[in-house]
């Protein structure tokens, strides 16, 4: 028991974490009974014969509703206003136009084809003028809205412009004498009639959407205890409507009539095993990640923000859930962290979305494929093409899979969903979010990525550029040293560009003192010659405390910092050392004024850099360079470095020692001009035959 509770106080923070990324995603995950069966059109029933636990609404497909709505559209009815009042100028210019061209004639006759024009445009006005226009729907029926009470007409009982027109000319020209015909020709009739109703679009949108909202979604009842499907039966079209509507009515009934405490139980459960498994595979693979406390928060919080994200679309939105950019959250921890534990993190949000998911399977296999795809085509994010091919190839592996997919399903090319197919394009270029969010995780976590390296290894960066002018001769040392280091790092695992970049910082400290290091002298006279050995030695060791202070000054990220705090582990400056010894052989040696602070090296970037550092500074005091003295050099000073214990904090093996032993030894002869020494030969006789010997 007492194990048990120093487990959990060693781990409490840890633990806490974890428990705030379950409630978090627990509260959002929609509180609703799960559907017990998997199925799919046109594959078979793997299930027990299903009959009917009670009276099932037949839910309309999805041609059948359509087609009902294009139905309602086409019969809905325009909606036309009355304006009041509106045949009252007309009527008046009517009057006043045949008193001023008719002067010569009879005030009688005058008056008479007044009245019984002025009556006929009222008998038009009073049935209505009506306006062909763009976007009213042509119908057998319209609707008149007069103070706000609508009437029911036939369109046919109403008059365009032109009807009117021929109705009034007709009327006319049966009523009145020949002369007063000819008269009335020469008006211009057009003037005096003008549409009387207005087209009302938001009344006859409004009907229409009334209309659609009171259209039935379902077409029957299948009554209890008929049999839906039976075992091995292939899941058609029909049948496949028929399992919907059961599922629909199976979900609607468990949220109303279900004991919705069990189901949060349950779904507890079914939460908490991820997280689990989560919590164990850092805990026994990533033990490291596991005890740092920002990386367990970063990981939780990218986990639960995807999670949450999914939770929040299925229980608020009509939005597809294939249109989120599940693969984002693989290629973030990607840069900060390594490929498997990115996939398994990848791996625990798809089982913790898939139940969310209609056909879970297909779900979890396309985004597993895509996330894997993410991981393996972003080696690196240091060039914004890169992240660019990554979403081509992520693309690539939707489309390819889905449509593999829905061929299955047994869709022909005319009846696969297209749309799906541009929910999965957009979900693919939301991926390219990962360039900023990357960029604010390292503002806020501190992380470091490859393209941030990318900018600290420019050598016109601020603390490079002194480094060039004030130690030219550490600043060569260094380029050779990240050459080196970035080779090893290659071959034994790590990160190329991370120890590149901290060999080129490892050695800022020697810009205060430049001329005590023997690369920066530019003759034989050294400054050590006249201070005592345990001074020169403090000034020696010094560059590794002022070069963290610079570093730190500087803005330098602590990755950058870790190697030039670990350059030298906790070696001691030998040279000096034995100095000091031969002017005082009586002894009283101090051995902590001539070592350095360290720490040792902890891992493999740090590991390739010490060795390539000690080695690159100690070829330069060879005299002579050959296979032999390079070999030999190299072996002395890892084997020196192994007896100081400055790997056991590393996860490096002799192997990887081994390894980059051979790198640094051929990289060092091909920087000597070393070359292979032929044997000598001598001539035989005069035929020109040569023999070795």
């Amino acid at each position: 028991m007492s194990k048990f509770l120093l487990f959990i106080r060693t781990n409490l923070t840890t633990l806490i974490l974890y428990v705030a990324a379950l409630i978090f995603v627990l509260l959002l995950y929609p509180v609703e009974g799960r559907f017990p069966y998997e199925f799919q059109q046109g594959k078979p029933w793997m299930h027990q014969d299903l009959y009917a636990p009670f009276d099932i609404p037949l839910l309309k497909t999805s041609e059948e509703l359509r087609m009902e709505r294009d139905s309602v559209l086409r019969d809905t009815r325009p909606y036309y206003n009355v304006r009041q009042g509106a045949d009252s100028l007309p009527l008046a210019q009517f009057d006043q136009t045949v008193r001023e061209q008719w002067p010569q004639w009879p005030e009688a006759e005058r008056d008479s084809l007044i009245s019984r024009g002025k009556r006929l445009l009222a008998a038009v006005y009073a049935r209505g003028v009506y306006q062909a226009t763009e976007g009213a729907p042509l119908h057998q029926y319209c609707m008149l809205i007069r103070n706000k009470i609508a009437e029911q007409w036939e369109l046919s009982d109403l008059f365009t412009p032109r009807q009117a027109y021929e109705f009034v000319v007709n009327d006319l020209k049966a009523q009145l004498p020949p002369e007063q015909i000819s008269f009335v020709r020469s008006l211009n009739l057009n003037a005096f009639i003008v549409p009387n109703l207005e087209y009302n679009p938001d009344a006859s949108r409004n009907y229409g959407m009334e209309r659609l909202r009171n259209l039935s979604l379902t077409k029957g009842i299948l009554p209890a205890g008929q049999r839906l499907i039976g075992r091995n039966e292939m899941v058609n079209k029909e049948m496949y409507n028929r399992l919907l509507s059961y599922k629909q009515e199976f979900e609607s009934r468990m949220g109303v009539q279900g004991n919705l405490r069990l189901v949060l139980l349950g779904q507890f459960v079914l939460l908490l095993f991820p997280f689990l498994v989560l919590y164990l595979f850092l805990f026994t693979f990533r033990r490291t990640i596991h005890q740092s406390f920002k990386d367990t928060l970063f990981i939780l919080l990218m986990l639960s923000l995807m999670v949450g994200v999914a939770c929040l679309t299925v229980r608020y939105s009509s939005v597809s859930l294939y249109l989120l950019p599940y693969a984002l959250l693989p290629m973030v921890l990607r840069t900060f962290f390594d490929s498997r534990l990115a996939f398994f993190v990848h791996v625990v949000s798809v089982v913790l979305i898939s139940p969310l998911v209609p056909n879970s399977f297909e779900f979890a296999f396309l985004q597993l494929v895509a996330g894997f795809v993410a991981i393996v085509s972003l080696k690196t994010i240091d060039r914004r093409s890169t992240l660019f091919m990554s979403v081509v190839w992520i693309l690539g592996s939707y489309w390819a899979i889905h449509g593999a997919l829905q061929l299955m399903h047994g869709y022909g090319f005319g009846e696969i969903v297209w749309i799906d197919f541009m929910y999965l394009l957009v979900s693919a270029a939301l991926v390219t979010m990962a360039y900023p969010l990357i960029f604010l995780f390292e503002k806020v976590f501190g992380y470091l990525s490859d393209v941030s390296l990318m900018e600290l290894s420019d050598a016109n960066h601020p603390v490079l550029r002194k480094l060039a002018e004030v130690a030219p001769g550490t600043f060569q040392h260094s380029m050779q040293v990240a050459n080196l280091a970035e080779e090893v790092v290659r071959k034994i695992g790590g990160n190329p560009l991370l120890v590149r970049t901290g060999a080129m910082y490892h050695d800022i400290g020697k810009t205060v003192r430049p001329m005590y290091y023997i690369e920066n002298l530019s003759s034989h006279h050294s400054p050590h010659d006249n201070i005592p050995p345990e001074e020169s030695a403090r000034i020696i060791i010094e560059h590794v405390s002022r070069g963290v202070e610079y570093a730190r000054k500087s803005g330098l990220p602590e990755k950058i910092i870790d190697f030039i705090r670990t350059h030298h582990g906790t070696t001691t400056v030998r040279f000096f050392l034995y100095q000091y010894q031969k002017q005082h052989p009586s002894g009283g040696l101090d051995c902590s004024r001539f070592t350095y602070p360290g720490p040792a090296p902890f891992s493999k970037e740090t590991v390739a850099l010490m060795i390539c550092d000690s080695v690159e500074a100690a070829s330069r005091s060879l005299k002579e360079f050959n296979r032999k003295t390079i070999h030999d050099l190299v072996d002395k000073v890892v084997q020196y470095q192994v007896e100081e214990e400055q790997y056991v904090d590393a996860d490096v093996t002799y192997r990887d020692i081994n390894i980059a032993k051979n790198i640094v030894k051929k990289k060092l002869m091909n920087i000597y001009h070393v070359r292979v020494e032929y044997p000598e030969m001598e001539r035989v006789g005069d035929t020109g035959e040569q023999n070795l010997v």
